[in-house]
Order: structure tokens, then sequence, then C-alpha cells
């Protein structure tokens, strides 16, 4: 994929802006960069905070040909390309469903995936040298967790690079070896979780991912396929005698 990167000092929030190149017709490659973020968000509304010394970009994407289900699993793809940057560096990462990529249990990146029309804006925040959040936001600084960090322009292009060839699985028919790579990072196996969707809260342990890129979710023998949702609590299950 080619892309064509255009950069802002400070916009409220850089899928906003992508959604107006969309809506404008920007071509799928697009990426719509910001030094900082005055209304950045995560999923459900939540907001991300993103001053500089971060990486914050929208990327836009055509996805033509494309089912319902290889759409769920481009943010994944996005979170396999940051677990593929940090491991570079040294880091353990993985991803945690939907749309997080953590190192040492604290959540270093965030992945929002927005449907625009025929067009899906896909935005990412990673915390590359952030400090003086405000107090209450839990986050957590990659320059805290590795000796070499490169700067937010490196860190794109490096992005770039590593998301291309899985964005192509995808278009290209080939969901399931894109979810096999993202099993190796999958923190969220074996676990038990409490995941809170938009009809019920679900409490049980973790199986993996699916077919279609969804939460496998096992309680009381059955396995529940989620496929938007948010995991509100997981941890290890204790070892049983």
């Amino acid at each position: 994929m080619e892309y064509t990167v255009i950069e802002f000092t400070t916009v409220t929030s850089t899928n906003d802006v992508a959604k107006e190149y969309a809506k404008r017709g920007a071509p799928q490659g697009t990426i719509i960069k910001a030094v900082s973020q005055t209304k950045g968000r995560g999923r459900l509304g939540r907001t991300w905070y993103s001053p500089e010394g971060g990486l914050w970009f929208s990327l836009v994407l055509r996805p033509e040909g494309t089912d319902s289900m290889d759409r769920l699993c481009i943010p994944l793809a996005a979170g396999l390309a940051v677990c593929d940057m940090l491991s570079c560096w040294g880091l353990e990462p993985v991803c945690k469903w939907p749309n997080d990529v953590l190192v040492r249990e604290s959540k270093v990146c965030g992945i929002l995936a927005e449907s625009f029309d025929d067009a899906l804006i896909l935005g990412v925040g990673l915390n590359l040298r952030v400090d003086g959040a405000p107090e209450g936001v839990r986050y957590a600084s990659i320059h805290r967790l590795a000796e070499d960090v490169l700067s937010p322009d490196e860190a794109l292009q490096y992005f770039g690079q590593a998301f291309s060839p899985y964005y192509h699985l995808l278009v290209t028919g080939q969901r399931q070896k894109v979810l096999e790579y993202y099993r190796k990072y999958d923190v969220l196996f074996g676990r038990e979780v409490q995941v809170i969707t938009f009809e019920r809260q679900i409490n049980g342990v973790a199986r993996g991912i699916g077919p279609c890129g969804e939460l496998l979710v096992e309680t009381a023998g059955a396995v529940h396929h989620i496929y938007s949702g948010d995991v509100e609590r997981c941890r290890v299950m204790h070892a049983r005698s």
C-alpha cells in the first residue's frame, strides 16, 4: 500500500479530520498525523491523552471486496503491526482484544476503527514519549520501558511497512493467516474475564480468538462468540491442585 501523510500541529482528533478527507474522496493510504490532539478518543467515547511526544494518526482505508468479518479484523492487524515494532525494541508486547497493545500489563497503544460511508478510518495512538498525564488518567509510556525509542515519524514509517502485509492478507481472503499471527500475541487466552457488551455482561474464561476475529468466552460449559464488547477485567487463573 502506498501512503500519503498529511501532518498537523494540533487537531481535535485525527479520526475526525480523516473522516473529512475521506468525505472529499481521499484515497486509501491517506494518513492524518498530528503532533497533539485536544480531544483524542478511544472506544466507547473514552478520552485519549495525546500530547506532543506520542504517535497519533488515522489511516483512511477503502477495503473493497471484504466482508464485515474481514473489516472486524483490521484493528487486529493494526495491533499486530504495533507488536512487530515493539518486539524489535526488545519488548514483549501482547494484544488485548479488541484494540489494545500492552507491555508488562500496561496499555501503550490503543486502536479505534470507525466506518464512514465506504471507508474505514483506522486511528492509532502510541505512547512513545508521553509524560505529565492529568490525575486519574492511566497510561504507560514506551520510553520508560525501552532503551531505544523511535521518533513519531520513524515509528509511523515502521508501522506502515508492518501493517501492509497483514492488510493485504485480509483484502485477499486470507483472514485466517492474520488470526494465526494474532493468537500468538493474545494475552487474554486462558484468563478469567468480564466482558461488557451492549446487551449484557459475561463472566467466564477467554478461549482465544474465533474464525471471524471474535473473542471466545466459556462460561458454564457454553462458549460465547463476542463480536463487539469491552473487556473490563482480566486475570490469570490460579492453578488448581
